[in-house]
């Protein structure tokens, strides 16, 4: 699997870390890749409807 983790064991955080990892292993184990995007489309989504929810429940409050 492309190494999905940096030089010093963090994972990559972008999509761009990711595609540029995917490019540089010549695509050899694209699927692999295109999960891990999965994976952090999701969680950004995830945090997108919290911060929706945040906002919501503040301007029902009123403030």
């Amino acid at each position: 699997m492309p190494n999905v983790a940096d030089e010093n064991g963090r994972p990559l955080a972008t999509i761009v870390e990711i595609a540029d990892e995917l490019e540089r292993t010549h695509l050899a184990r694209s699927p692999q890749v295109l999960k891990r995007l999965e994976y952090i489309r999701e969680s950004e989504d995830e945090m997108g409807q919290t911060e929706r929810l945040r906002l919501s429940r503040r301007y029902d409050s009123g403030v």
